[in-house]
């Protein structure tokens, strides 16, 4: 039968005991799987011997430690510190004592001479920090056991009354440190950045999963410090120490609070003391004590986390309430029901001061960029020397053990002799650091193209259209470049070691590639020899600051209603995110370059998501979404301010790698500036111009649809975009004007002006109204506006001439089909190729409009044309009936540019890959089909020209100009977008 034990004093008895078989029990069963895993205990039973903590040392220990007597330690942050006798048996341990000589800064003292401090001397702060924080707690519940906040009552908890409690509190905050491998957290990022290391023979990966398995969120050190409390060694030594009485239920105890997990879970408040809680002894300490070292001045007032300070037992009912309280929170499970750390209000500002504190030094200190360099250095330095290691019948050089006793100078002089590190050693001992090549974070991360350049909200048919763009742009945003970024590196403790590996050799092998590319005199490596430096430092995402429980007079609440610390250190954190690349200097320019190519090709074609679309037209051309197919694309001129690399440099050895063929289809990345395109800009002819559903051409959609193309063919694209013809509004007006004084000067009477096909057709009758309504009515003229009205107005008299207007036409393809059908021939007996034309209107004329069609008093007016499409539509007009039907148009249809031979190579490839998705998908195509391709790929009919109406863009112009979709598997985005065809979208 088990005997319970008494946890706390002065508590209901519903839940004053607890069987001492429920405490631990995830450590009961972390313990099981180490004794499971064959040699973990003889593997660290060996790396503690190496230390002196060995089985003699245990054996010598006397009991009272030091003769029953305290001790003080003067501390340069909080002055006289007292420790008890049983403290100080484990401070002369050489358990601790081997911490002082691990630095608690790691390499910071490469960037701050001053940050030498020991993690020995962090570890005594934090046991002292602690001990004020519990009398401080012990004295407020004996002042105060019941406190009334409203109408609720809650009881306060002593945790001195056990002092059983305290003790392994104290004893947590000694040991918490002591699985610091040497350099602190550098040391341990370098050991756990590699693969197949070992933690007494067992895989790194499946000693974290023990803890995690558990509930246990803890890092390598931590989890290392939790093992070396449950060896069969340390558990000798305590009992030593204590004595026999229940060492194995103090032992779980202070493994959940060096591991912030509740050793009873009605007590969760006292598992955050240590660590893992907004305010807790370990940040109070390492805050002050590191910002004092280095020199940063950031000030916080401990003395007022100690006032008033206290343990709160709150009750199922007071944690649901708290939970409805909190912003945003409208259910329960934010604060669960038991024992509770709270603050008094008057300590609220101690609590912003170390949330600013922290994200101050995480800037300057933790996270400065020439650290996490030399970081990497030694993470390469270690797993060299593990990489290069003679086989022996010793230790084995990937088991972390082999490495547990070694200090930071023993540490660094090991890796200076073996083979595989001395090279990359010698640079931390010189502090001859590689440079900062590439950076990347989210804000310098961009789409391919902004909406806003493609898009004109003012066109929408929305409300607050333009807030509407403005909410696309980010949801467009975060479904490419900040998505692609926040995937860049995995958060998965156990993937991101080896994918950063690999995302390094790939940044080093392409680099190698780009100088190979770039500079002609360039030898690459031999097979077997040494490789050039790079590495890489990822970002560092701060935990979520945790709130805590704040007493306010006669009321507790949340902290979220005292101070937006969380809110803005959250933010924060998002901010800084960045992801270091370095090299030698010599190496700057190709890895730059290298990462650019890299990242945009990293996640292509697995992230494919889509956004909605802002503008739902109506008319069967749009749809719920466009696909998205994301590429990670960053504002290099950022990147190179922030890394000091030449900008101009970069550019061009972009444009000259682009020239060698070394990007490949990737091409695209090269910004539109660089090399031989410096200098080049668009046309002022091509001014933003308004298309289907706010489509629109701007400067920047231009330099996007240009930057599609290959560098050596954007100069070309951009002289002929410069040299193309935009039909405006004025030039309907202009070229109308032309042919009805051409109509007069032959003595032909007054015009009756309707629209001819229903978009484009329908835009043009719209714009010449607008623009000559009064002088056209003036001159005897009319307008309608379909064939209904027509109709009408025929019915009052007689018509001297009706002009169906519309801005152009080239084969005459759709103006035949409209003849056709107002000719009533079933479409099955019209020509092949038009027997699939949409864009026609299908209502059918009534009698008097059939009259007049045959009666030959109809004129098809256009502002472009061509005479081969003039032949066409009267040879068909004949056909259908309609024998006088005249067509008249203002000006040719600019004739076709010349194109060189690359770029017309480069534009029907890009035509015909665009024009066989819409057409058939991945159906197979015959021989007719691809023939049919073929004679469009470079505009319809073969006729290529560059030409655009305010609202849509001709079949006959260049395809790639008009037609979206998807070309060597990226998003094709065009200049000009043919109405009909925005469902086709594609975005990057």
């Amino acid at each position: 039968m088990t005997t319970p034990r008494l946890i706390s004093p002065g508590t209901a008895s519903t839940d004053t005991w607890l069987p001492d078989d429920v405490t631990g029990m995830g450590v009961r069963r972390i313990k099981e799987r180490l004794d499971a895993a064959t040699g973990f205990w003889p593997a660290l039973h060996g790396a503690l011997d190496a230390l002196g903590f060995d089985g003699g040392y245990v054996e010598r220990l006397t009991a009272p430690p030091h003769g029953g007597r305290r001790k003080y330690v003067k501390d340069s942050v909080w002055g006289m510190m007292d420790f008890e006798p049983h403290e100080l048996a484990i401070i002369d341990s050489p358990l601790l004592q081997r911490l002082r000589r691990i630095s608690q800064l790691g390499l910071t003292f490469l960037t701050y001479p001053s940050a030498e401090h020991s993690r020995f001397s962090h570890t005594l702060g934090v046991t002292h920090v602690l001990k004020r924080l519990v009398a401080s707690i012990s004295d407020a519940a004996r002042r105060e056991p019941i406190l009334r906040a409203g109408n609720d009552e809650y009881q306060l908890y002593d945790p001195s009354a056990d002092g059983a409690v305290a003790r392994s509190l104290a004893h947590a905050a000694l040991l918490h440190d002591v699985g610091h491998l040497a350099f602190s957290h550098a040391g341990e990022t370098a050991f756990s950045a590699g693969a197949g290391l070992l933690v007494g023979g067992m895989e790194l990966e499946d000693f974290i999963a023990c803890f995690r398995e558990e509930g246990f969120e803890s890092g390598l050190s931590e989890c290392l410090s939790i093992a070396v409390c449950l060896s069969p060694r340390f558990r000798a030594f305590y009992g030593r120490v204590l004595g026999a009485d229940d060492v194995d239920g103090r032992l779980r105890e202070i493994c959940c609070f060096i591991g912030g997990v509740p050793h009873d879970p009605r007590y969760p408040g006292l598992a955050n003391l240590i660590s893992g809680a907004a305010v807790d002894a370990d940040k109070i300490d390492y805050l002050n004590r590191d910002a004092r070292q280095c020199g940063i001045p950031v000030g916080v007032d401990v003395s007022r986390v100690f006032l008033n300070s206290a343990l709160v037992r709150i009750s199922q009912d007071q944690a649901l309430a708290l939970s409805r309280s909190r912003i945003g929170q409208t259910g329960g499970g934010r604060f669960s029901a038991g024992v509770h750390f709270i603050v008094n209000s008057s300590g609220i500002d101690t609590y912003d001061e170390l949330a600013n504190a922290k994200a101050v030094l995480y800037q300057r200190v933790y996270l400065h960029q020439l650290t996490r360099n030399a970081e990497q250095v030694l993470s390469e330095a270690v797993h060299g020397a593990i990489r290069d290691a003679p086989a022996t019948a010793g230790p084995d050089p990937r088991d972390i053990f082999t490495w547990f006793g070694y200090g930071d100078d023993e540490l660094l002089a090991r890796l200076s002799r073996e083979r595989g590190s001395r090279q990359i050693a010698a640079r931390l001992v010189t502090r001859d650091l590689p440079k900062r090549a590439f950076v990347i974070y989210r804000d310098a991360c961009e789409p391919f193209v902004s909406l806003r350049d493609v898009f004109d909200a003012g066109e929408w048919d929305v409300h607050d259209a333009r807030g509407a763009l403005a909410d696309l742009e980010l949801v467009y945003r975060r479904a490419t470049c900040w998505r692609l970024f926040d995937q860049l590196v995995p958060v998965d403790p156990v993937e991101r070691p080896r994918r950063l590996a690999e995302l390094r050799d790939l940044i080093r092998r392409e680099a190698i590639a780009v100088r190979r590319s770039v500079d002609p005199g360039f030898v690459p490596p031999a097979p077997n020899a040494a490789e050039p430096y790079v590495g890489l430092s990822p970002r560092f995402e701060l935990k979520p600051i945790n709130e805590v429980l704040v007493r306010e007079k006669n009321s507790i609440g949340h902290s979220g209603q005292w101070t937006k610390s969380e809110e803005l250190s959250n933010a924060d954190n998002l901010g800084r995110g960045v992801d270091h690349v370095h090299a030698d200097r010599e190496w700057l320019p190709y890895v730059a370059v290298a990462c650019t190519k890299v990242l945009y090709d990293l996640h292509a074609g697995t992230m494919a998501s889509s956004i909605p679309d802002g503008a739902a037209t109506g008319d069967g051309s749009a749809r719920e979404g466009f696909p998205v197919r994301p590429r990670l694309l960053l504002r290099l001129e950022e990147v190179c301010s922030r890394t000091g690399v030449d900008h101009g440099r970069l550019l061009g050895d972009m444009a000259t790698a682009a020239r060698a063929g070394y990007f490949g289809a990737a091409e695209r990345i090269v910004p539109l500036d660089g090399g031989c395109c410096r200098g080049a800009a668009p046309s002022r002819r091509a001014t933003p111009r308004s298309g289907g559903g706010g489509w629109q051409v701007s400067p920047g959609s231009v330099a996007a649809f240009v930057r599609q193309f290959p560098v050596g063919l954007r100069p070309e694209m951009l002289s002929l975009l410069a040299e193309g013809t935009i039909i405006t509004r004025g030039a309907v007006g202009q070229a109308f004007d032309r042919m009805t004084a051409a109509s007069r000067a032959r003595g032909e009477g007054g015009i009756v002006f309707a629209r001819f096909s229903p978009n484009s057709g329908n835009v043009t009758g719209i714009a010449l109204e607008q623009e000559r309504r009064d002088t056209y009515l003036g001159a005897g003229h009319g307008f309608v506006r379909n064939l209904a009205e027509l109709e009408v107005r025929l019915a009052g008299g007689p018509a001297d001439c009706v002009a169906f207007v519309d801005d152009q036409f080239a084969s005459g393809g759709q103006a035949s089909a409209q003849i056709l059908h107002w000719a009533g021939v079933p479409r099955e007996r019209w020509p092949a190729a038009i027997q699939g034309e949409r864009n026609i209107d299908m209502s059918a004329p009534g009698d008097r409009t059939l009259e007049l069609l045959r009666s030959g008093r109809v004129r098809l007016m256009f502002v472009h044309g061509t005479e081969s499409g003039r032949t066409r539509v009267v040879e068909t007009a004949r056909s259908a009936g309609f024998a006088d039907l005249d067509v008249v148009f203002d000006r040719l249809i600019p004739a076709s540019p010349i194109l060189s031979g690359p770029l017309r190579e480069f534009l029907a490839e890009v035509g015909r890959g665009l024009l066989r998705a819409i057409r058939h998908g991945d159906a197979p195509v015959d021989a007719a089909a691809d023939a049919a391709l073929a004679a469009d790929a470079v505009g319809y009919g073969g006729i290529g020209s560059v030409m655009v109406t305010p609202t849509s863009a001709p079949s006959h112009a260049i395809t790639a100009l008009w037609c979206p979709g998807a070309y060597a598997g990226q998003p094709w985005l065009p200049l000009f977008l043919r109405r009909g065809y925005r469902k086709h979208l594609v975005f990057g």
